[in-house]
């Protein structure tokens, strides 16, 4: 809980205002009590006190750890600041806000009239407040234009050490092995072939660095939530199919062209893809991708290049084909090769033309 007190404060109410209309780009940051028990992700509310209308005026996250810095006030102290990523801010003189008196009643074991700002208040207190809280933003919701504002923050993005559950992201590096990190205890490993050693050894960092053992979560980055369950099985299964020497190229295609690209290195069969919950769509775009015996390159790459999601991935591994900067000669057959790779470029670009 921090407080804010605009007689005293360095922070004013016209810095407040301000504000308000750059909720989304704030650079706001404030001096935290018991920093000890602080951590980046977790959440505030910040209470105005003092003279005028009093209550809750700010919610959001904090956006980093704390720091040392200088003292806000000029006398000198050892001060820790913490940067904050704020979601509701409500002008207090202009908007309602849920004052001091409603706090009072509603959670009397906190004194909510001032004192240090920054101090922690108990797990199951807040989660009254944040009861409280939704309350009163659905009761007010109208009030959110001029002299308050509102936005959505991603919540996965704040994990906090004080949480009870973490998050391990996961990615693929370019060699074709799993990486990830644990960002509020800043524990890493890279370079397993699986992802279960991996999510092991980072899961036995994080309780070396605590005296509890919070439940441990995985979350692919830069993966929509919608498809972390199918990228998920499409990375184990690359992990489990590639040979020695195998890379993973960084590729950048929609989130749905990454599966197709991941399973297309695995040799599963359709029905089996079915069975493990893949989609319609990128099951078909998976078989779109497999050379028959009796088809020449030509004739692969134009019925391939029926089904989108597969045209996209054998468009680059064309083009990358056709690149030879790097060759220093070309013998006979890398001449056979390159003529094919450019007879279905021509073609896949002559699609791109009608299209």
């Amino acid at each position: 809980m921090l407080f804010w007190n605009p007689a005293i404060s360095s922070y004013t109410l016209d810095d407040f205002q301000e504000k308000l209309g750059e909720l989304e780009y704030n650079d706001l940051n404030w001096a935290v009590w018991e920093h000890e028990n602080a951590s980046c992700g977790d959440r505030f509310f910040m209470v105005r006190c003092g003279e005028g209308k009093t209550g809750i005026c700010m919610s959001g996250y904090f956006a980093s750890d704390p720091y040392k810095g200088e003292d806000w006030s000029g006398k000198g102290r050892e001060v820790f600041y913490m940067d904050l990523d704020p979601d509701v801010m409500i002008h207090p003189d202009y908007r309602a806000i849920l004052t001091t008196e409603e706090l009072c009643r509603a959670i009397p074991d906190f004194d909510w009239t001032g004192g240090h700002s920054g101090r922690l208040l108990e797990a199951g207190l807040a989660e009254q407040l944040e009861a409280l809280w939704k309350k009163f933003l659905d009761d007010n919701e109208e009030a959110f234009a001029v002299h308050a504002a509102k936005q959505d923050i991603d919540q996965t993005y704040y994990t906090s050490k004080n949480d009870d559950k973490q998050i391990i992201y996961l990615s693929l590096d370019e060699e074709g092995k799993i990486q990830g990190f644990n960002e509020p205890f800043e524990v890493k490993a890279e370079g397993y072939d699986d992802v279960e050693s991996l999510v092991k050894q980072i899961t036995e960092q994080i309780y070396q660095k605590t005296d509890k053992r919070p439940e441990i979560q995985i979350y692919y980055r830069y993966i929509e939530e919608d498809y972390q369950e199918q990228y998920g099985k499409a990375v184990r299964l690359f992990l489990e199919s590639k040979k020695e020497g195998d890379t993973y190229d960084d590729v950048y295609y929609e989130t749905e062209g990454q599966i197709v690209y991941l399973l297309s290195k695995a040799s599963m069969s359709a029905s089996k893809l079915n069975e493990m919950g893949f989609s319609e769509e990128i099951v078909e775009a998976v078989e779109a991708m497999k050379k028959k015996d009796d088809e020449t390159f030509i004739q692969y790459v134009e019925r391939a290049a029926q089904n989108q999601l597969a045209r996209e991935l054998i468009e680059d591994k064309v083009r990358l084909a056709v690149d030879i900067s790097s060759l220093k000669s070309i013998d006979e057959a890398m001449v056979k090769t390159l003529n094919e790779n450019l007879e279905a470029l021509h073609y896949l670009e002559s699609l791109e033309i009608v299209e």
